[in-house]
C-alpha cells in the first residue's frame, strides 16, 4: 500500500509542475523534486498504523455500461415512426 507521505510527495511533485507549461523546465523540475523529496516517502513506516485511512491511490473496478441496441429499423429505442 502507498502511504500518506507518498500521496503528499505526488502532489507536491503535481503543484509545482503545473506553475510551468514548457515541458523541457517541467522534465527537470520534475526529477529535482523527486530527488530531493523520495527520502520522506519511508516516513510512513514511523506513522501509526491508523494512517492507512489515507492512500494514495483508490481504484474502481466496474463495467461501463452497454450503448442501446438498434432494432430492426436501425434506430436505437425502436419503431418505424
Amino acid at each position: 500500500m502507498v502511504g500518506p507521505t507518498a500521496a503528499m510527495n505526488e502532489l507536491v511533485i503535481a503543484y509545482w509542475r503545473s506553475w510551468f507549461r514548457n515541458r523541457h523546465l517541467r522534465a527537470v523540475l520534475d526529477i529535482v523534486l523527486s530527488c530531493l523529496i523520495w527520502p520522506l516517502r519511508y516516513l510512513d513506516a514511523l506513522l501509526p498504523r491508523d494512517s492507512e485511512l489515507m492512500p494514495s491511490g483508490v481504484f474502481f473496478v466496474g463495467r461501463k455500461p452497454s450503448p442501446p441496441r438498434a432494432d430492426a429499423g436501425g434506430r436505437p429505442g425502436g419503431g418505424d415512426g
